[in-house]
């Protein structure tokens, strides 16, 4: 049965059974449904509908516009009246067997960094692979660096509206991705638009590729959808550990890798599952937007966690913003941009350097001597990613996006392939 509300002001949604008004929102009235009618038929679904007046339009064919209920952005079509087509009507979009077929891009990795990860990413003494988690955000950066196609990968992680983005849906269509993210208010992930994806919601509700959806509670809507152990985590390792004031901090997760994060660790100490290492793509936080900028201390609170306090090993990408400081420059237009800065890796030792403060016009010491005490320990057992190439390759070997890998994906397909089967 259809329940309809025909109004958009407060207070005006009535009742179908008995023509009561004044409810406010779908849930009195729903309430009320139930209590008074309650040989309706009940509905499993929020089964509402809001009706709005529309001006006809002098344009027709499909347009931008913004919902009225969510104030999101969509698209509409508008017919030759000038009436807003239901969804039945849309003009079907054309059959992509007409379309010309794109080349399929399996990795955009230099395969220099491709075989590298590989190795770390092989127990040698036990000759095994480790117990490894890739996980990606949405970042364009490192996120077609995500490592679909490769062994040694027990589980792959995703995140909020992932699967808007076109170079990911068909690993996702393949079932590649082991548990989905989305740990925001309801409010947010039922907007009619997100950032990457047109039906969000929409697509939890129906997707059939990812057996697992941890979010904030598990929602009936969601099939495979369960709750994050948020209290439990941070009973387990933060209570009573991190004293502020009169008190202790509770929580400290300022984004959504911190959650992933502390789930490994949470796994691990459990004994649910003995991860070894996590590999990072998609995510930059970026210091130049203040969102970021709040998330990734928290982030990297969570990095210290896993690599000290549990002996698991983390990766990034060799372009990859995070386990990195950073600084602001401007370039030649005078914008803003943001620069990877190894100085302060080792602050002290390699910065602040005297060639920094001459051009900050800060003043030198009576004895202006820079010496490097620290060497580049060629006797260590692991090697700096800085000195892992030789100054001709690093040079050539820069960051690929999805246009320009197309020229050598077929070379690194080939070396990948030749790989053993996952």
């Amino acid at each position: 049965m259809s329940r309809k509300r025909t109004s958009q002001k407060k207070g005006s949604l009535a009742c179908p059974v008995c023509g009561k008004v004044g409810f406010n929102a779908a849930g009195p009235l729903n309430a009320h449904v139930k209590a008074i009618h309650p040989d309706t038929p009940p509905a499993d679904k929020d089964t509402y509908q809001l009706v709005y007046n529309v001006q006809k339009s002098e344009t027709t064919g499909l347009q931008q516009a913004v919902c009225p209920a969510c104030k999101q952005p969509t698209i509409i079509y508008v017919k030759d009246d000038g009436t807003i087509a239901s969804s039945s009507e849309m003009p079907k979009p054309p059959s992509s067997s007409n379309q010309p077929k794109k080349s399929q891009i399996k990795r955009a990795a230099h395969p220099l960094y491709i075989r590298e990860r590989y190795k770390m990413r092989w127990n040698k003494e036990e000759g095994r692979w480790k117990r490894t988690v890739a996980m990606s955000g949405t970042h364009g950066r490192t996120a077609p660096e995500m490592p679909w196609h490769e062994t040694g990968i027990e589980e792959r992680w995703l995140l909020n509206d992932c699967h808007g983005i076109e170079y990911m849906k068909p690993h996702i269509e393949a079932g590649k991705v082991t548990r989905w993210w989305q740990l925001h208010h309801r409010w947010r992930m039922t907007r009619r638009a997100t950032r990457y994806a047109s039906d969000h919601w929409q697509w939890l509700q129906d997707q059939n590729y990812v057996p697992r959806m941890v979010m904030q509670r598990s929602f009936k809507e969601v099939p495979g959808s369960e709750e994050f152990p948020f209290r439990e985590i941070c009973e387990m390792f933060l209570g009573g550990r991190l004293g502020r004031g009169a008190g202790y901090v509770q929580k400290y997760f300022s984004n959504t890798f911190s959650y992933l994060f502390s789930m490994v660790a949470y796994e691990k100490v459990k004994g649910i599952h003995d991860w070894e290492r996590i590999e990072l793509y998609g995510c930059e936080l970026e210091q130049l937007e203040t969102e970021y900028f709040r998330q990734r201390p928290g982030l990297e609170f969570w990095f210290g966690a896993l690599t000290i306090g549990l002996g698991v090993e983390i990766y990034v990408p060799e372009s990859c913003y995070m386990l990195y400081a950073q600084d602001i420059r401007r370039d030649e237009m005078g914008n803003q941009k943001l620069v990877n800065y190894p100085g302060y890796m080792a602050y002290g030792y390699m910065s602040p350097s005297m060639e920094e403060a001459k051009a900050m016009n800060h003043p030198l010491g009576v004895d202006p001597i820079e010496e490097n005490v620290i060497g580049s320990w060629d006797d260590y057992e692991y090697i700096d990613h800085t000195y892992a190439m030789n100054d001709g390759m690093a040079r050539r070997v820069q960051r690929h996006d999805m246009s320009n890998f197309v020229k050598e994906n077929e070379a690194l397909n080939k070396w990948a392939d030749a790989l053993p089967a996952e």
